[in-house]
């Protein structure tokens, strides 16, 4: 068998809350991937800008287990749990995988070296913390793995941002609380789906971008998953089966009409933007958005989106 120098084949960039974890399991189980025991790697997103992990932001392992800083200290917790879940299960590979992950100096022959030297392997990662990324980064991206296949999950942003807000157990006692939790990066930056579209499309090329909408996973998940696979290896492929339920599901909580108010005029003008640009969900959000605000179909009048923001 031939081998070749194995850089990641594919990121999976998000977005949160739509279907990413479910992504990953299945892919792991497919004949043909290899993806790694740990979901989200956080090299290409670790500097502390981003409101995601960052505890390989030093990529100095001293600084990394003697450091004060918050991101250190995350680092420790990560590494520890992380071994010790290893041996727990007497996992010999995901303990030899964890310790290289965990207790090297990062680089980027370091993030390679992450991945199998094998031809026969369709490799990546699913970190949907890369969907925020700059240009800059994602020009790193490029210069690491100037071949990867970008695969986008986008979800209804209204039903995406309450999953995030059930998961990170955001706290909205008041319209106020809620309206400072929805600003926030951690939610607001992952709800740009069209800012993220843009970003990686003047990156790379349109071919390697693939999106999928967790809307067909509920619907159809065989399907998307052939699709995915076909995208990924770039040939016909012929899934049967797949795991079919709900992965890292946030908690049961109803969404509070106010709530979902709320949330819709929030993400109102953005979605009109998208709807404008891609054709099939996202004008159906639009219009859901447009219903939960106004009560009809109103169209898309970015100068009303602010109206229900007032009330």
């Amino acid at each position: 068998m031939t081998t070749v120098s194995r850089k990641p084949d594919f990121l999976v960039i998000g977005a949160a809350r739509s279907g990413t974890s479910w992504l990953y399991h299945n892919l792991r189980q497919l004949e043909g991937f290899w993806l790694p025991p740990k979901k989200e790697l956080h090299y290409f997103d670790r500097h502390i800008k981003y409101p995601t992990p960052s505890y390989f932001h030093d990529a100095r392992l001293s600084r990394r287990l003697l450091g004060r800083e918050k991101c250190h200290h995350s680092f420790r917790r990560s590494a520890g749990k992380r071994v010790f879940n290893d041996i727990r299960r007497y996992d010999v590979a995901g303990l030899r995988w964890s310790l290289r992950y965990y207790f090297s100096n990062v680089d980027d022959q370091w993030y390679q070296s992450l991945f199998p030297v094998r031809d026969d392997l369709v490799c990546g990662e699913i970190t949907p913390g890369y969907q925020i990324l700059s240009e800059p980064e994602i020009e790193h991206v490029a210069r690491v793995a100037p071949h990867v296949k970008i695969i986008f999950m986008m979800r209804n942003p209204i039903y995406r941002t309450w999953s995030q807000i059930k998961k990170d157990r955001s706290a909205y006692r008041s319209t106020a609380d809620l309206d400072r939790a929805l600003l926030a990066p951690t939610i607001s930056m992952r709800n740009d789906y069209l800012g993220t579209i843009r970003r990686w499309g003047r990156v790379l090329p349109r071919s390697q971008l693939g999106i999928f909408y967790f809307d067909d996973i509920v619907n159809n998940p065989v399907r998307v998953l052939n699709e995915v696979s076909s995208f990924l290896r770039g040939e016909d492929a012929s899934v049967k089966d797949c795991i079919n339920r709900s992965i890292n599901s946030s908690k049961t909580a109803e969404m509070p009409a106010p709530v979902k108010k709320r949330i819709a005029a929030f993400v109102l003008h953005d979605l009109g933007k998208l709807a404008s640009e891609l054709q099939g969900y996202p004008g159906l959000w639009l219009r859901e958005a447009e219903r939960i605000c106004y009560g009809s179909d109103v169209g898309r009048n970015p100068s009303r989106y602010s109206d229900v923001l007032q009330s």
